[in-house]
């Protein structure tokens, strides 16, 4: 080994070093000693790593539900009993999703054409009980009910999409209580996704095992260094949220976007486009920081899944960049809406198909899911208010479901052609996908709609 390294050592570069260091998870030797010093941890996890899951699971599925229920906002009061009934009728409806897939081909016709709105059916319909209910105690049970199927009805799409697809591995409720309350959580969003995906990027051996830990590690490390990152933008980056609160101001005072909308602050242009540019980059790295733990937690566990954020920013097209930020979400929105229209819709007309998908998905799923999690506006009954705080968001999806829609047309026109950018040519492209989706963002928050274009219109010396 010596000797092989002083062969090498003329040629060994700074890049090479780095390239090393980066890849740690993927070093044979490094692979190697973990397994030899860990080998009986490793053993003993490997055997019973299944079982221990499903403890966490069953755990999580009390644990994380009177979480959400304990921090939720009701106009009515909630107390033990209501978060208990609440929490086993949660568990019964899980049950009885996972039996109806387990028996797919032997439910009705209708539902088996279409389970997910079979699945949203009984939300709304829960909804409605909420609504309609005689006394308070019950409404506070359809209340907390509506509040906690949005954190398991995507996951039970999943499990549901596999029975449709003749791919249900298994039909013990055991395997799929993993994922359906993972101990990993995260968010309503699936991370992971369903049995099938998981299983598919399981470790099948110790060796594999390793690999997957290593990895998670790399990425539980990336999550830290950008979480510090973040700190650092904090600090030296943007103005304080309450200036004259802090003794000593290092920072080069870029407003936040937010702020320049609802304050009108009066900034010079260059500053206000900083500003965008910058909120861009934070939130990237708020997006990679918190999906590097989870995934980097589910690779620890043995599930060598995709990254949810992997280098958006490098991206050279919009339809790249939307695949890199938020992979999971992308892939509901994609298994969920995208792909059921597309089959469908417009067979004949390529491109009016495309567009029907994209805004079926990127438009009218991103929009549905994120009003899901508003459960306060959702159990008033308010359509107004879903109007006013979900207007700029609709505005914002529209947006961005035209943008992919041009940008996949683009990247379609070019396959088989040359894609050997030049350098400059790269980062004129980059600087573009910035542009628009930093764009885009003003639109992302609640708010009044003309203040928002109002600040966008400004970015031009318009208004």
């Amino acid at each position: 080994m010596a000797s092989s390294l002083q062969a090498t050592s003329g040629s060994f570069t700074l890049g090479d070093a780095y390239s090393h260091l980066s890849q740690f998870h993927e070093n044979e030797g490094l692979v190697a000693w973990w397994q030899r010093t860990f080998a009986t941890e490793l053993t003993w996890f490997f055997s019973r790593r299944r079982n221990l899951l499903v403890i966490g699971s069953v755990a999580a599925a009390i644990a994380s539900p009177w979480y959400e229920l304990s921090r939720a906002k009701f106009s009515i009061a909630i107390d033990g009993y209501e978060k208990s009934i609440a929490i086993a009728l949660l568990f019964a409806l899980v049950w009885l999703s996972f039996r109806a897939a387990a028996g797919f081909e032997r439910l009705p016709g209708t539902i088996r054409r279409h389970p997910q709105v079979a699945m949203h059916c009984v939300l709304w319909l829960t909804l409605i009980g909420a609504w309609l209910a005689p006394d308070e105690r019950t409404r506070a049970v359809f209340a907390c009910v509506v509040l906690l199927i949005p954190i398991v009805i995507w996951r039970c799409g999943y499990m549901m999409l596999s029975a449709k697809r003749g791919k249900m591995n298994s039909k013990r409720f055991r395997d799929h209580i993993v994922y359906l309350f993972p101990v990993w959580h995260g968010s309503n969003t699936p991370y992971g996704k369903g049995l099938d995906y998981l299983s598919r990027h399981e470790a099948k051996s110790e060796k594999d095992l390793v690999r997957s830990q290593l990895a998670g590690i790399k990425l539980l490390i990336l999550a830290l260094a950008w979480g510090v990152l973040l700190k650092l933008m904090d600090t030296f980056v943007f103005a304080p949220e309450t200036p004259g609160a802090a003794t000593l101001d290092l920072s080069l005072s870029i407003p936040r976007v937010e702020s320049l909308i609802s304050h009108r602050a009066s900034v010079a242009l260059p500053v206000a486009w900083c500003s965008l540019y910058c909120e861009l980059i934070w939130q990237v790295l708020r997006h990679a920081a918190n999906g590097h733990i989870i995934i980097g937690i589910l690779r620890l566990l043995g599930f060598n899944v995709f990254r949810n954020t992997y280098k958006p920013l490098y991206a050279q097209s919009l339809i790249v960049f939307w695949n890199r930020y938020f992979f999971y979400f992308k892939e509901l929105l994609a298994e969920f809406f995208f792909f059921p229209v597309f089959s469908k819709a417009f067979k004949s007309r390529i491109w009016l198909r495309l567009f029907a998908a994209l805004f079926a998905s990127a438009f009218l799923g991103n929009l549905y899911y994120h009003i899901l999690k508003d459960e306060r506006l959702l159990l008033a009954g308010d359509l107004g208010g879903v109007r006013d705080a979900f207007g700029c968001r609709a505005f914002y999806c529209l947006l961005l479901a035209c943008g992919l829609f041009v940008s996949m047309v683009r990247e379609q026109r070019r396959a088989g052609q040359h894609q050997g950018f030049s350098l400059p040519r790269k980062i004129v492209r980059i600087a573009g996908v910035w542009t628009f989706f930093a764009m885009i963002y003003i639109w992302h928050g609640r708010g009044h709609f003309w203040d928002r274009t109002q600040f966008f219109l400004s970015l031009f010396a318009i208004v």
